[in-house]
């Protein structure tokens, strides 16, 4: 499905309850490798010895907005559903990262009362592993609220990481995708499409029935 066919306009304030009004109990996963952060990008420079170079004060403001984009989509999303977010790398990995460079979203992830529930793979993730973890999702989210019908589950990373995986919990749930086409983003890319993915993310979250959206 296009982006055209999201017609639906909604206007979301930052205290609003839509849990009320939206068409599904709703579940929004995100990959953290190269769809809300840009880890191949971070891996091939050195802060240190970038610290001395001419356009530092560029990329240390980028980086602040980064962490600014990610904190924003993240919390506009604890507003639609649960929300979870799935890495390749360890916990500890994460939190020395958002230690350096991402510190709101650090924050935010390791708060001991944290709404964002991070689900980190014990080694290289399969379709399988990410399978179990939105059957995971799916019992979580069905226990707590209480119901025995099929929920919304909005799976945002590379279309690799989900076509299967969400195919083989279709029968219980509503599968919504958002593919990423840049595998590997670099910093500024990764902040557009951190802006694209909250300016679409009420129309996905209020559409009816399954969606394929590419962006």
């Amino acid at each position: 499905m296009q982006r055209g066919g999201l017609v639906r306009m909604v206007s979301i304030s930052p205290d609003m309850d839509t849990s009320e009004s939206l068409p599904y109990v709703s579940a929004i996963v995100f990959d953290w490798t190269n769809v809300l952060c840009p880890t191949t990008w971070l891996q091939g420079i050195t802060l240190a010895a970038a610290k001395d170079g001419p356009e530092f004060h560029l990329v240390a403001a980028s980086l602040r907005q980064l962490d600014t984009d990610i904190l924003a989509l993240l919390n506009h999303a604890s507003r639609l559903g649960a929300v979870y977010i799935t890495s390749i790398h360890t916990q500890a990995y994460l939190e020395q990262l958002c230690r350096a460079v991402l510190p709101r979203t650090g924050q935010l992830l390791f708060h001991p009362c944290s709404s964002v529930q991070l689900v980190c793979a014990s080694s290289v993730p399969s379709p399988t592993w990410y399978a179990q973890v939105l059957q995971a999702i799916y019992t979580r989210t069905a226990s707590h609220e209480g119901i025995d019908q099929p929920i919304s589950v909005l799976a945002i990373g590379h279309d690799q990481t989900w076509h299967w995986s969400l195919a083989q919990v279709s029968h219980h749930v509503v599968p919504k995708r958002l593919v990423l086409t840049t595998l590997e983003p670099n910093l500024p890319d990764c902040i557009e499409k951190l802006k694209q993915l909250e300016a679409i993310l009420d129309d996905v979250a209020f559409h009816r029935g399954p969606l394929h959206l590419v962006v």
